[in-house]
């Protein structure tokens, strides 16, 4: 079996369409291939907002858009650094808040707002 599988991988453009779907990359451009469209100028602003403030930050999207946090949520942990992510809205510094109906999510109260896109906002978090 295990020579079958030497076989199968020595022969050339064999597996090679499979693995070049799925690793997208384009040294061309400075921005990461997303999976859903998504506003990367807006990403980039919150980011250097973030990146220049610290601190952590709570990533608010539509319910039921899982692909699409995990895309902000990566490109922002290349555009934030140093602030940190957090999984839940607890106690954030910020919430990223992506074209959602609430500004913040509940329990939680805007001190500034920034407007980084099209029904995008940056929101620093009342204390």
């Amino acid at each position: 079996m295990l020579a079958l599988f030497v076989v199968i991988a020595a022969r050339p453009g064999v597996g090679h369409r499979w693995v070049s779907s799925r690793a997208r990359y384009h040294g061309a451009s400075s921005h990461p291939d997303y999976d859903v469209p998504i506003d990367h100028d807006s990403l980039r602003a919150a980011g250097d907002i973030l990146r220049r403030a610290g601190g952590t930050y709570y990533v608010y999207v539509p319910p039921g858009a899982p692909v699409l946090l995990g895309n902000i949520n990566g490109a922002l942990r290349l555009w934030a650094v140093p602030a940190v992510p957090l999984a839940w809205s607890t106690h954030p510094d910020w919430v990223f808040s992506y074209r959602t109906r609430r500004l913040v999510p509940p329990g939680l109260r805007a001190a500034r707002v920034y407007l980084v896109g099209e029904g995008i906002r940056l929101v620093r978090v009342a204390r």
